[in-house]
């Protein structure tokens, strides 16, 4: 678990109560489940993500009310860099999909990774998650 997610739950239950952290907000809390994560990061020799030293995190939770919650977490190694959190409310699975959009229109590496994640485990994130030009 990361700075931005405080999680509570009975052990019987599969919901949680998640808490989550909002630069320039009050932290949002709701009760549901995580159904997708995604992770991209950049610096280092090798490649790999533990020698990744900034990079972000995306996360997709449906809400036991009904809609989802997508977040990111955004960290740096770096001195004087420091860390980002955000969380946008989505109604739907669609979007859901626009919300991981960036302001170019893009879905990004993290997004799109955290998109699949959630689609394995909700039928209306697994409709959205690819774009059907038939409309079948």
């Amino acid at each position: 678990m990361d700075e931005q997610t405080t999680e509570t739950r009975p052990a019987e239950s599969p919901i949680k109560r998640y808490t989550i952290k909002r630069d320039g907000d009050r932290p949002l809390s709701f009760r549901g489940e995580r159904i997708g994560e995604g992770n991209h990061g950049s610096g280092g020799t090798s490649g790999y993500k533990c020698d990744w030293n900034r990079g972000v995190c995306v996360r997709i939770y449906r809400r036991v009310v009904g809609g989802y919650v997508v977040t990111w977490y955004g960290w740096s190694c770096w001195q004087g860099e420091g860390s980002s959190y955000r969380a946008t409310i989505c109604a739907t699975a669609a979007d859901v999909v626009a919300a991981l959009r960036d302001e170019d229109g893009t879905i990004r590496r993290a997004e799109a990774e955290a998109l699949a994640d959630a689609a394995g485990s909700d039928d209306a994130l697994d409709a959205v998650s690819v774009e059907d030009l038939d409309g079948e």
